[in-house]
This record gives C-alpha cells, structure tokens and sequence, in this order.
C-alpha cells in the first residue's frame, strides 16, 4: 500500500515539473513594463533663410534673408501641440537691382526686418516613430519694417519703393519632418509660408528652416 501512494505522490510530482516546463501548462506571468514618457513640453530653436513671393518692388529689391524661429509648446496629447512663438529675420536691399531699374538715381539703401509673435498648432503624424512628418499652423500679428523711397520732381511725386511697415494678423501653415535623436532631443525641418493679411506690400513670405526641438519630460 505504501507503495502504491509512492508511486501516486511521485507521479504527480513528475507532473507538475513537466505542466511547468512546457507552453501549454505554464502560468505566464504578466511583465509590466512602464509607459514611455512623453514630453509635457518642448521648445524649438530654428533658423534658415526667408523670401516674399508677393509684392513686385519687394521681389525685384531684395533679396532673401536670414531667418530664425524660437517657439514653447504644450503637449496635448501625443499628436498634438499648441504653443506660443516668436520669429525674426530680414531681407537684404538689392543695389544692383535698384540701379538696373532706375539708373542715375540715387540709391537709398535700406535692408528690411521681420517681426512675428504668433499662437501655434503643431500635428505629429507618427508620434512614436523615430522619422517622421509634422504639419504647423499658427496665427498672430506681423510687420515688415518701412521702408519708402519718394522723390519730388518736377512737381510730381516719384515712387520708387514703399512699404509702409504696418502690423497685421498674419496666418502661417507650414510641413516639417522630425528625427528623433533621443527622448529629450529632437532634429527639425520646416518649410511655412507667412501670409500677411490685406497688405499687398508684404504678401506672402515662405520661410526654410532647420534647427533643434528640446523635450521637457
């Protein structure tokens, strides 16, 4: 009798040992693993170059000039961002271009600053791909400097170039693309266009930009 209940306690024995060894009876325990964390904010440092596609004595006198971009953003959620921005740049006078146009005129050289404080909206295509594309839009209140060149002559007034320099809501979208170097840094690239509402002087103004996004987790 004895053993008999040797047997029974070591055969079950034997089969707890394999149920545990093998896929079908193994009690899989569940491993946890923490979520990613994803940054509460961010600021973006870009810089590059900008050009108006608009009025004609804006294209034909100066050319493109240096631009930079800082913005703050809040995370929504993984996809979406808004936040606050500033961006600055200028465009350099053409003198060659004056002269072409009005020789034997004195030439009033004046080089023009831009100015934009703007809301903006920023949507990750991917969030949690390393490459990925993103898309910008933002609103706020622009101005290009004065610059007016105006002569008397012969009791007639002579414009060669005005732009009045007036403040305007100004509406931007642009399409970039992000690479994600770590969680805390990111690589930018972006292209915006910058229209200038009802100011035909200042149009519209495309900008290129590369820079660096830092991620506050």
């Amino acid at each position: 009798m004895k053993t008999i209940w040797g047997l029974l306690v070591c055969s079950t024995l034997l089969s707890c040992i394999v149920s545990a060894q093998t896929p079908g009876g193994q009690n899989t325990a569940v491993v946890v693993r923490p979520a990613v964390r994803l940054p509460k904010n961010s600021l973006s440092v870009t810089a590059g170059g900008a050009l108006s596609l608009s009025h004609e004595s804006l294209n034909q006198f100066w050319n493109a000039g240096l631009d930079a971009a800082i913005a703050f953003y809040i995370h929504i959620n993984p996809a979406v961002a808004i936040g606050v921005g500033i961006e600055g740049g200028f465009m350099q006078f053409d003198t060659s271009a004056f002269r072409q146009k009005f020789p034997g005129v004195p030439v009033q050289y004046a080089d023009l600053g831009l100015l934009h404080l703007y809301l903006g909206w920023r949507y990750t295509v991917v969030p949690s791909a390393r490459f990925t594309p993103y898309i910008l839009a933002d609103v706020g209140a622009a101005k290009l400097s004065k610059a007016v060149y105006q002569q008397t002559i012969a009791g007639k007034r002579v414009t060669y170039y005005e732009i009045p320099g007036r403040t305007r809501l100004a509406l931007g979208a642009g399409v970039g693309f992000a690479y994600v170097v770590s969680r805390s840094l990111v690589i930018e690239l972006e292209g915006k266009g910058l229209f200038f509402n009802n100011d035909p002087e200042a149009g519209l103004v495309v900008t290129a930009r590369a820079g660096v996004r830092f991620n506050i987790l």
